[in-house]
């Protein structure tokens, strides 16, 4: 009863003391928001229980890596994000339109 009160009385006097922190997404695991940057592109996202989510507003660079082309998989997923309207071009890069949520950090299936 006597922290009950406590609860009550705190906010009225200006104090966020008891109030609890706003928790993270469901789907976003501990470890927080990660970022990359690369050949000038900018990347952020966070893991989720089922992968790795891309955030909106992330700029993929245009061309694809030499190394791609070992995982057909790979090719074929960004021409469907190209295709859907995900992944527009704008400024020299590509854009993500939404965040989009990968199978893994890498993405790759073999």
């Amino acid at each position: 009863m006597f922290l009950y009160r406590i609860r009550q009385l705190l906010p009225v006097l200006g104090s966020d003391l008891l109030i609890p922190i706003a928790q993270p997404a469901a789907k976003q695991q501990s470890g927080g928001a990660l970022f990359c940057r690369m050949k000038g592109a900018e990347a952020r996202g966070h893991r989720t229980p089922d992968g790795f989510v891309v955030l909106q507003g992330s700029t993929p660079v245009l061309q694809e890596r030499q190394s791609a082309k070992r995982w057909p998989y790979v090719i074929a997923l960004r021409k469907k994000l190209i295709a859907d309207g995900t992944l527009v071009h704008t400024d020299g890069f590509y854009r993500f339109t939404r965040d989009y949520e990968f199978s893994s950090p890498s993405a790759r299936q073999q």
